[in-house]
């Protein structure tokens, strides 16, 4: 699955998975799940491995205001992915879903 998202410099947004076995059904058990954002094509983390506190086959991640500010400095929009890893028993599976962070810097603003 891969979902594109877009969304304006400094804002946050929550993501809302559903993870399912391979029959489609809500996962059960899961062991945890972690989290992380980065920038595709570089090494640069942005915001840290971080577990998901309330593990349900439905959990909500709420990506921070800091994960989506543009830090080049050629007033560009900036790409920013985020990795959701389960884990069921001896199964780990992780899913990459990628957005683009508009920056303001080229919005026109009224003088």
């Amino acid at each position: 699955m891969s979902v594109t998202y877009e969304c304006s410099e400094g804002s946050s947004f929550c993501l809302n998975a559903v993870l399912t076995n391979q029959d489609g059904n809500p996962l059960d058990p899961i062991d945890s799940i972690y989290w992380w954002v980065g920038k595709p094509k570089s090494d640069e983390v942005i915001v840290a491995k971080t577990a998901v506190a309330s593990i349900s086959a439905t959990p909500k991640i709420v990506v921070p205001i800091e994960a989506n500010i543009c830090t080049n400095e050629r007033n560009k929009d900036e790409k920013r992915f985020l990795v959701i890893e389960a884990k069921s028993g001896v199964h780990t599976r992780t899913e990459e879903f990628e957005w683009t962070v508009k920056n303001l810097g080229l919005t026109p603003y009224p003088s």
